[in-house]
């Protein structure tokens, strides 16, 4: 089962509203992709937004700065026997131009979806599972989002037969691991906001030199730290074009900067109600 937009507009924003959808067959599912907007996650009354998430049963991954080309993810799945489906994307092999003049090489983009070894139900496992590939993988790091969905792709290039990909049991004992950690995180954040400062690491940011490999994911974070911290969009994405992270490209930095700072929502919503604890 998969969602799909009930509009056929471009702009992402109005894409809010999905209705679950169950191919009969694999071609019906590469049809499908191929012509709607679309995601592997069902959402609590087809809204999309992390807070609704149900289930998914599909691991979709979005390869978009060049670093994994086309021959590099289909021996990825062919080595670990994964049933897949490799599609390219609408920009795959064509220049990206910002509305500011900046050039994006041309490059493979593209998506690859495998099925879970089982339907996933709570948000949290779908995230932990998402942030373990991205261990393997460059995938572009919006793919663990709860509301994440896709326009389009433009080609079917392979569908290969295979098993699921198996999903890693996210237990209790690890939730709190993660908890206390995010919790101290928190706590952190919250001091940087009421003092009006910056962490240390936003400090090595600006003054460091982010790895090639980690940029689209510093953005992220500088987008969520930031926000946080009570700073705007345009003053976050105005000090990251200061630094190496725009290297990648103006609307990638835009889009992982963006990306970053919508996320943090949740988080200051959390901070609002800790308000009370130590720092």
């Amino acid at each position: 089962m998969i969602s799909i937009s009930s509009t056929g507009l471009i702009d992402g924003s109005k894409h809010f509203k999905f209705k679950a959808f169950t191919p009969k067959t694999g071609e019906e599912f590469c049809d499908t992709i191929c012509t709607k907007a679309w995601s592997p996650i069902i959402w609590e009354d087809g809204f999309r937004k992390k807070q609704n998430f149900l289930t998914s049963e599909y691991l979709s991954l979005d390869f978009d700065d060049g670093r994994w080309t086309l021959d590099a993810a289909l021996t990825w799945v062919m080595e670990h026997g994964y049933k897949a489906i490799i599609a390219t994307t609408k920009s795959h092999q064509l220049e990206k131009i910002s509305s500011k003049g900046v050039v994006t090489p041309a490059t493979d983009r593209f998506r690859v979806v495998i099925p879970f070894s089982r339907e996933i139900d709570d948000i949290e496992t779908f995230e932990y599972n998402m942030k373990e590939v991205m261990k393997i993988c460059p995938v572009d790091i919006s793919c663990k989002d709860g509301g994440r969905f896709y326009f389009p792709c433009k080609e079917i290039v392979h569908f290969l037969d295979g098993g699921n990909y198996p999903v890693i049991e996210y237990t209790d004992a690890m939730k709190k691991e993660n908890s206390d950690g995010l919790l101290n995180h928190k706590k952190k954040l919250l001091e940087h906001k009421k003092n009006s400062t910056i962490s240390r690491w936003v400090f090595s940011v600006l003054y460091g030199n982010t790895k090639t490999g980690d940029r689209h994911k510093t953005a992220y974070r500088m987008g969520a730290e930031l926000k946080a911290c009570g700073w705007t969009l345009e003053a976050i994405y105005a000090v990251c074009n200061s630094t190496n992270l725009k290297d990648i490209g103006v609307d990638e930095l835009q889009r992982a900067v963006t990306n970053g700072f919508n996320t943090a929502e949740e988080i200051i919503l959390e901070i609002q109600m800790e308000e009370g604890c130590a720092v």
